[in-house]
């Protein structure tokens, strides 16, 4: 009987433990209560937000602050991004790549020749400039 007894508080006191851990662990969770963006100027707040894959009131830890700025690169619409989490709000500071105004190609007179050409290069008019992407193209 007194077995019984014991075994049945050990469970008891085991899962009070586990519990107890349970708590700690969750309310130490951060959460974004606010976004603080700098550095855009043609990229809206919003947009730079949507892209993060983030929102107020969502759970944030050092992982997520590196799929944040994945996600940010690969738009392609920034060259520089720099992230920092103090307290509960998330600072996300851009650099935009220049955008693209337009394509000429030189020293070729057949039209449809530059169009297969502009249909197959990575970059785009009016698109961002994205160095990598520049040297694939040439």
């Amino acid at each position: 009987m007194l077995k019984i007894i014991n075994r049945t508080l050990i469970k008891f006191f085991i899962s009070v433990i586990i519990f107890i851990i349970f708590i700690i662990n969750t309310s130490y969770a951060n959460i974004i209560k606010d976004f603080k963006i700098s550095g855009n100027e043609r990229i809206s707040n919003q947009t730079i937000k949507l892209f993060s894959g983030y929102k107020v009131n969502d759970e944030i830890d050092n992982s997520k602050l590196n799929e944040i700025i994945k996600n940010l690169y690969e738009t392609n619409f920034f060259k520089n991004i720099s992230i920092n989490f103090e307290n509960n709000v998330l600072y996300i500071n851009v650099s935009e790549n220049p955008l693209i105004q337009s394509i000429i190609f030189t020293g070729i007179k057949k039209d449809s020749l530059v169009d297969v050409l502009k249909k197959i290069v990575f970059q785009k008019e009016k698109s961002s400039y994205v160095e990598n992407k520049i040297k694939d193209d040439q």
